[in-house]
């Protein structure tokens, strides 16, 4: 579940699905900026290492010296 915001007590399944029909509606350009929108808002967030990857940028665990075994 998540616990924070308006999301709270949503669960994560329900959360998932609305993300990804709201993604196929997006174009290219649009996802590009939310994307980098994401980083800017929640680097700090473990949740967007997948988008700091992308971008080449520095993961938080990057940040805190951990190893990320993926």
């Amino acid at each position: 579940m998540y616990m924070f915001g308006r999301l709270k007590g949503v669960p994560e399944k329900v959360v998932d699905e609305f993300v990804v029909m709201r993604f196929a509606r997006m174009t290219k350009k649009e996802i590009k900026v939310a994307e980098k929108r994401a980083i800017e808002k929640h680097r700090d967030n473990f949740g967007c290492n997948a988008l700091c990857k992308k971008y080449g940028l520095k993961t938080i665990m990057d940040m805190i010296n951990i190893d990320d075994h993926d």
